[in-house]
């Protein structure tokens, strides 16, 4: 019992260990992204009744920067918009639409508009954001700018549509909401429609992706999110094709926004789902921005925790043994137990659990790891049904974070007569 006990207390300080590395990472990257909409977003007004020299037209600009990249702030998933910010963001739009109104500027703009659902997506009042992309994509015969400009911001709030859809539960009705974003991405020709939107955009010089970029990702975060995921294989079937032509027409992962890969290595579903296809995302956005050598076999360890499916095979260091052996502990996936009679196997435990900063001896775990695991361990048994069996019995302290939302980029919509 108190092996059993030493093997679930290491495990749980593991996990906690590379919890607070991971949501560290996490907030550093939402913060510099944050920045960088600062940084980039447009300075001057976009239409043609408006001046640079204007100062109203300047203001009004300036505070939806100001909307835009604090709600730009909360593309986590597992986190959400605390209740004084939110009160604050409410009071910046309507600020805003004040001061369109002093100017005679009556008429709803969508770029409030979606800033508005998203804040209260942020919030889990997805009926009541439903009403603010309604009204947004019902101004289609109203605005001014070309019609791949149009559709391509109807595009992007189709996509949060869906997530309001899902979050409550409208699973097949959140399917063909983002059947319908593809269609209209289908229409927009992508030869020219960076050049097209880059004119009217709020921070034309930022990242840019195709609007069908948007619809694919929407698609695929509709059947992620489905009630009956684990038990309709038509679902998984529909989700790999649409991955795999958005893979081969797009490149995603790699060319998905910054806010997006935040998205999904923040969301518990798409990690557990889709542990093959955020391989990327995970070397791209923590493997490969770790410190130092040690930092990145922690990394890995972390990533793999976390479902990502990195290939140990191609890392060929002394600690890839250490890396396997607390990779089984936190995930118990079938791999194979490196030698734990080795005094090197003990060493390069002890230089992984250090460099992520625990102390522990290399020699009790390996005696609690013996002692923990019984003999006739089937290694080929799934890692779910498994850790499923350690949860029931209390072996193995678990938490799930809930999901939360996230709406897409403000950065990216229009600014035309704001």
């Amino acid at each position: 019992m108190d092996d059993h006990k030493k093997f679930v207390d290491i495990v749980n300080a593991i996990i906690k260990g590379y919890k607070q590395h991971h949501d560290r990472f996490l907030d550093e990257r939402r913060t510099e992204w944050a920045k960088q909409v600062e940084k980039w977003f447009r300075r001057d007004p976009v239409g043609s009744d408006f001046k640079s020299s204007d100062p109203d037209a300047q203001e009004r600009l300036q505070l939806l920067k100001r909307i835009v990249a604090e709600n730009e702030k909360y593309c986590r998933r597992d986190m959400q918009i605390p209740t004084l910010e939110f009160e604050k963001q409410m009071k910046r739009i309507e600020k805003l639409v004040n001061l369109r109104k002093k100017k005679g500027l009556t008429e709803p703009h969508c770029a409030i508009l979606s800033e508005k659902a998203n804040l209260l997506m942020l919030k889990g009042k997805y009926r009541d954001a439903q009403t603010e992309l309604n009204r947004a994509i019902s101004l289609e015969k109203d605005r001014g700018e070309p019609p791949i400009v149009i559709k391509r911001d109807n595009v992007r709030y189709l996509g949060d549509y869906v997530r309001c859809l899902y979050m409550q539960g409208e699973f097949d009705a959140a399917i063909a909401k983002s059947n319908e974003a593809r269609r209209l991405a289908s229409n927009i020709p992508i030869n020219e429609e960076e050049d097209v939107v880059k004119k009217y955009i709020a921070a034309p010089n930022l990242q840019f992706i195709p609007a069908a970029v948007h619809a694919y990702f929407a698609a695929c975060d509709a059947l992620i999110h489905h009630g009956r995921w684990n038990t309709d294989d038509q679902l998984r079937r529909e989700f790999t094709g649409l991955w795999n032509d958005a893979v081969t027409k797009h490149n995603v992962p790699q060319v998905w926004r910054t806010p997006m890969k935040i998205a999904v290595l923040s969301d518990n579903l798409w990690v557990s789902r889709t542990k093959s296809y955020v391989h990327d995302i995970a070397e791209k956005l923590y493997v490969d921005m770790a410190e130092n050598f040690i930092w990145k076999i922690g990394r890995m360890v972390q990533t793999k925790w976390g479902g990502f499916n990195i290939d140990y095979d191609l890392v060929k260091t002394p600690a890839v043994a250490a890396a396997f052996l607390v990779l089984f502990m936190l995930t118990l996936d079938p791999l194979n137990l490196p030698d734990l009679s080795s005094p090197k196997t003990t060493k390069t435990i002890e230089t992984v659990l250090n460099g992520a900063g625990i102390q522990a001896d290399g020699e009790k775990i390996k005696a609690s790891v013996v002692q923990y695991f019984p003999s006739n361990l089937d290694l080929e048994t799934t890692a779910e049904e498994f850790i499923r069996h350690e949860i029931q019995s209390g072996g193995v302290e678990t938490t799930r974070t809930p999901i939360l939302q996230f709406a897409s980029s403000g950065s990216e919509g229009s600014v035309y007569n704001l």
